[in-house]
């Protein structure tokens, strides 16, 4: 009964078979699965890693992979390829090594805690198009990133996830995120501009604390809550734009910020201190315009000596 080691088809599992039989379940996913087509399928996966560009040879104990979990990644070659099935790319599995890059099938959805962490030449970054969770400190420390482009379909990234990433500069922001987690960019001291897309409601505590380079940042109507010191020492924020609502706006969030913020409005531009910057856009305009003399509906000059009315939209005084 010969014996031989193989990587489950469905999940990736670490599996010993007996290579005579048939077929066989895998017994940490309960699939079955052919005996010999695993095995070709273990060779062309674990073997040879075929790219347009690059060839690299990965051996089976390049990856330590159990029910479906990358634990570990224990080869020498700089530019990885996860290997496809790999649902979960678990807790320290490349903390601290010198990996460049990184490639994920579409089968990862989630990356554990500290996965990637302190990672100082890791560069460049192709996320799995399934991914759903990002947990905290994954990437913490990996000061070489510049860009990052997350994936739609994310709806968690944790506490400190890339914090200290002192050399990125740009960051996409998916649609399907509902919150941007703890300190998530703490001292990404180089980041200069934010769009915060349509659907997130909160910026947590300390999220983008001391990112000292950022200048502005667009925050959706649909932003409900930033917590406290979510923007502190971010000393350069100048401009703010915002399409609507109400935001509750927590201790220091902006601290030590105060001086006055360009508010961009679809109404228009207004400067206002840090501690208004969630009142509602519709009172914030009505005050600068009546400041200013002008129409509260449009911001239209007043003509007429007795009746006074806005030579822009016809609306008389009314203040």
């Amino acid at each position: 009964m010969p014996l031989i080691p193989l990587d489950c088809p469905s999940c990736g599992a670490n599996l010993t078979v007996d290579s005579n039989k048939d077929a066989a379940i895998c017994e940490y996913c309960g699939k079955p699965y052919v005996v010999k087509d695993a095995i070709v399928h273990n060779y062309i996966n674990n073997v040879t890693n075929i790219t347009a560009d690059t060839v690299n040879v990965y051996s089976q104990k390049d990856f330590e992979i159990r029910g479906g979990v990358l634990e570990k990644y224990n080869g020498e070659s700089v530019d990885v390829i996860i290997p496809d099935n790999v649902k979960d790319i678990g807790g320290e599995a490349f903390k601290g090594l010198s990996i460049e890059s990184v490639k994920m099938p579409s089968s990862v959805t989630s990356i554990g805690s500290s996965a990637f962490a302190y990672c100082r030449y890791l560069k460049n970054i192709e996320f799995s198009s399934g991914l759903k969770k990002i947990y905290g400190e994954a990437f913490i420390g990996c000061v070489s990133l510049k860009t990052l482009r997350i994936p739609n379909g994310v709806t968690t990234i944790q506490y400190q996830a890339f914090a200290d990433c002192s050399d990125l500069e740009f960051v996409t922001i998916p649609v399907s995120l509902q919150s941007i987690g703890q300190g998530t960019f703490n001292n990404c001291i180089k980041l200069k501009d934010i769009t915060i897309p349509e659907g997130v409601v909160c910026i947590e505590q300390s999220a983008f604390f001391n990112c000292r380079s950022l200048t502005s940042v667009t925050f959706p109507r649909s932003l409900k809550r930033i917590e406290e010191s979510a923007f502190m020492g971010c000393d350069n924020l100048t401009k703010i734009a915002r399409s609507g609502g109400t935001i509750e706006i927590g201790s220091n969030a902006f601290y030590p910020c105060s001086k006055q913020i360009t508010l961009v409005t679809s109404e228009g531009s207004f400067e206002v201190y840090q501690h208004e910057l969630g009142r509602p856009i519709e009172e914030i305009k009505k005050e600068y315009f009546m400041k200013e003399n002008k129409c509260t509906s449009c911001g239209g000059d007043f003509t007429g000596l007795i009746m006074k009315k806005c030579s822009k939209c016809g609306k008389s005084k009314d203040y």
